[in-house]
């Protein structure tokens, strides 16, 4: 037993870290290339917030670097996600019970003490079921397609994989995220065009849309403000959900660990 947990937050973009970095007052540990590691002590907890990049094979590949900088107890997956539901509205916090594939088959099973604890916060949050998907999912017809295909509530482009890095590694995880993208209504933007597996986010093929068709900037613009929110809204609930996972017990035992939310 450890006198203070270890618990790593993964977020694939520095947008979606700001806001808890910033409340927290975080030290930067580390950085390499696109990757990068900020640390905040609590009298309860060792918190390090790491962005690993987005997409399922960079979120992988940041994922495993911040597990080498920061091996936790536990790794919380952070960040924004969209709604597959009529009833999950821009804000609502997220928590991933299960994240399942593109056909619904589960690919992570949280343990239930995560969402145990969550309720002791007394915030509000939804237990759901998440999916991961290496593309935006814009049309509210493939949302909708994409709901019942899988079973799922929410969609998100790392969950999957950076979950199975920490599976790999023994690191109970869980995703805990908020709602940027409402199921309406649809994006006019196609920011597919502008993402690339082995490089993310290429911001000149977003501005390149907006030179085409300058009259969808107040998109793009929405589109900033929603998800600034959300990940002030999940900053907040994080503040609270820490203090309640610093609270608990996590015992160690060779590669598979047990969380015991059992309140000191």
């Amino acid at each position: 037993m450890t006198d203070h947990l270890k618990i790593a937050l993964l977020f694939a973009l520095e947008r979606e870290a700001r806001p808890w970095a910033k409340a927290s007052h975080a030290r930067w540990l580390a950085k390499s290339g696109r990757w990068s590691l900020r640390v905040a002590e609590t009298e309860l907890a060792e918190v390090a917030a790491g962005v690993t990049g987005p997409g399922e094979k960079l979120g992988r590949e940041g994922a495993s670097w911040v597990f080498e900088q920061w091996l936790p107890d536990v790794a919380l997956v952070c960040g924004l996600a969209g709604a597959l539901r009529p009833d999950l509205c821009l804000g609502d916090i997220v928590l991933g019970e299960r994240v399942v594939g593109r056909r619904g088959a589960t690919s992570h099973q949280a343990k239930s003490e995560f969402i145990s604890l969550a309720e002791r916060t007394g915030l509000h949050w939804r237990r759901t079921t998440g999916v991961t998907l290496e593309r935006v999912a814009g049309a509210i017809e493939e949302k909708l397609a994409l709901a019942k295909e899988t079973g799922a509530d929410w969609v998100d482009m790392e969950s999957s994989a950076v979950l199975a890095e920490a599976a790999e590694r023994g690191i109970p995880a869980i995703a805990v995220r908020a709602v940027s993208d409402g199921l309406r209504p649809a994006l006019t933007l196609d920011l597919n065009r502008a993402f690339d597996p082995e490089r993310g986010w290429i911001p000149s093929k977003i501005l390149l849309q907006l030179a085409r068709r300058p009259w969808r900037l107040p998109v793009l613009v929405l589109l900033e403000r929603r998800s600034h929110y959300a990940a002030g809204r999940l900053a907040k609930f994080l503040a609270r959900y820490l203090r309640c996972l610093g609270e608990c017990r996590l015992f160690a035992s060779g590669s598979e660990q047990d969380l015991m939310a059992e309140v000191t």
